[in-house]
């Protein structure tokens, strides 16, 4: 009876290793990293879109914050390149979010920024009017503007990316560019598909 009772408390006990160790692998979301919480997330959104241009959000804007993630891009993953190696490219490229939009009557830009739940901010956009005036500049002279702005403001170190290509959007006041980049050593698999870019607008 001694005996029987001692090889069940193994069995349970190597039962519970395995787990608490593959648990994170067969269910990502358990290990998600939640370092900072919505209000903060709005926070540094704000920051982000401030950056841009922005006027102060916290002055008459209404802020909502959504958690965000793609279950299409989740199962893509985990069936192209296996659990473990999935998980640790949706943590990378921070598949779960949070999507914070900022909006004021009278106001018709919208104002979003996408930040991670480690407190990266992955995107943040200003959303112009089309009859909004701005620079037509040519692609060259938006490039360095669009570059220098990874650089100073994101920290974004470029060597580390190739530039793949540019796209204009003729507006009738204004000349919008995006500049699309990738990543020189992450590739995911089936790249002509999934290649790793970085887009940023420019106008």
């Amino acid at each position: 009876m001694g005996r029987s009772l001692l090889l069940w408390v193994i069995v349970g006990v190597i039962g519970l290793t395995a787990f608490l160790r593959l648990y994170p692998s067969a269910f990502p979301e358990a290990s998600i990293d939640f370092r900072i919480r919505p209000q903060e997330a709005l926070q540094r959104g704000a920051q982000a879109l401030q950056q841009l241009g922005a006027p102060d959000l916290s002055r008459g804007y209404i802020a909502a914050v959504d958690f965000h993630w793609s279950e299409t891009a989740k199962r893509y993953l985990e069936k192209t390149m296996g659990l473990e190696a999935a998980n640790e490219v949706m943590r990378e490229i921070a598949l779960w979010h949070y999507d914070c939009r900022w909006v004021r009557t009278g106001d018709r830009h919208i104002y979003e920024a996408g930040i991670a739940t480690d407190g990266r901010v992955i995107w943040a956009d200003i959303r112009l009017l089309e009859e909004a005036t701005g620079a037509k500049l040519s692609e060259r002279q938006a490039r360095i503007i669009a570059e220098k702005f990874l650089q100073e403001r994101l920290q974004v170190d470029l060597t580390q990316w190739r530039f793949i290509s540019a796209t204009q959007n003729k507006l009738p006041y204004r000349l919008d560019y995006t500049f699309v980049y990738e990543h020189r050593q992450k590739r995911f698999p089936l790249a002509q598909k999934t290649r790793q870019p970085f887009g940023f607008g420019c106008g």
